[in-house]
């Protein structure tokens, strides 16, 4: 994949390297989750649902400042202490977590089932 060589060819310091690589791998391959996040919300605003849309990404907020709290540091031995790796490894997840949520409220909601 490309992100091994884009820490380089964007002009970071070597001892970076291999961290923005790990950064970009996760964020690249967590990217069809948040374009299904995307699209299932805006599945549910075109069927004049504006609300529920609303609140689940409000959550899906709530729960992204939750999470990197505990993925990234390392609080008196509660939390993972990850760093910059938790936080990708968070957005991932908080983006899988919404659109679990949105799912069951698509597939709860049409005829076709």
């Amino acid at each position: 994949m490309i992100s091994w060589g884009l820490p380089a060819w964007l002009g970071g310091e070597e001892s970076i390297h291999k961290d923005a690589a790990m950064y970009f791998l996760i964020t690249s391959l967590s990217m069809p989750a948040l374009g299904f996040n995307r699209l299932g919300t805006r599945m549910l605003q075109s069927c004049g649902n504006t609300k529920t849309p609303g609140i689940l990404n409000s959550m899906n907020c709530l729960l992204d400042i939750i999470f990197n709290f505990i993925f990234i540091f390392s609080w008196h031995g509660f939390g993972f202490g990850l760093g910059v790796m938790g936080a990708t490894w968070n957005n991932g997840g908080t983006d899988c977590h919404h659109n679990y949520y949105v799912l069951c409220i698509d597939v709860q909601n049409t005829d076709a089932f």
